[in-house]
């Protein structure tokens, strides 16, 4: 079986782990619009406290999978962050990129980190670049060399595979582990035969699929 969705597992492993960030005295992480539910897995399993970015027609879904859930399209959800979060968070994960990653930043204690593996905001619908989200990602990016805190890391595992494959192999093993002793389910969203690919892909595109959408030869 493959999945038509390029899995989230081994990228929000591997950054949940990078530098310690999720196993820093039951660290809060802060989840911003778009990072799956790989990572509300794996905040179990490493005893965080998250905040989670849900539209309000899944959150009945993931309601035993964050201590506070959001919809971004509230104008006031900003502010119960902060309410729920008061001195800001231990580390931010986002996979949307573009104005949205100075968003997400705004909301971490001056010692915590945002993590970017994404840029999703930077992908027109036609599948052509976004410049005007392009932008804003390469002056955070070149902020954050000169203003260090809070800190900004972009996760490219596609590049990041080439530097440290012995850490990507780790990270692996460990989440290969964690799946066989059962300690994380990934979500099926759907299992389509081989054979309708383009459906797949269809509901994929369409956003009404919760989880993985795994094809079957």
């Amino acid at each position: 079986m493959g999945e038509i969705e390029q899995s989230r597992s081994d990228t929000a492993g591997a950054a949940i782990n990078k530098d310690g960030l999720a196993v820093r005295n039951r660290g809060d992480a802060a989840q911003r619009r778009g990072v799956g539910s790989a990572l509300l897995d794996l905040a179990q399993v490493f005893g965080l406290t998250v905040a989670a970015a849900i539209s309000k027609r899944w959150q009945e879904i993931f309601k035993n999978q964050a201590e506070f859930l959001f919809d971004e399209h509230d104008r006031g959800s900003d502010a119960a962050l902060r309410n729920f979060r008061p001195f800001g968070f231990d580390a931010a994960f986002d996979a949307i990129g573009g104005f949205h990653a100075w968003k997400t930043r705004a909301l971490l204690r001056p010692q915590g980190k945002l993590v970017l593996f994404g840029v999703a905001s930077a992908v027109k619908g036609d599948g052509r670049r976004d410049l005007s989200q392009l932008v804003p990602l390469v002056l955070l990016l070149a902020m954050a060399k000169l203003i260090r805190r809070p800190a900004v890391e972009l996760y490219a595992i596609d590049q990041r595979v080439k530097t440290k494959r012995a850490e990507i192999n780790e990270d692996i093993a460990t989440l290969i582990d964690l799946l066989q002793r059962k300690v994380i389910r990934p979500r099926i969203g759907a299992r389509l035969a081989l054979a309708q690919a383009r459906q797949a892909h269809e509901l994929l595109q369409s956003r009404n699929n919760v989880g993985k959408i795994v094809l079957i030869p």
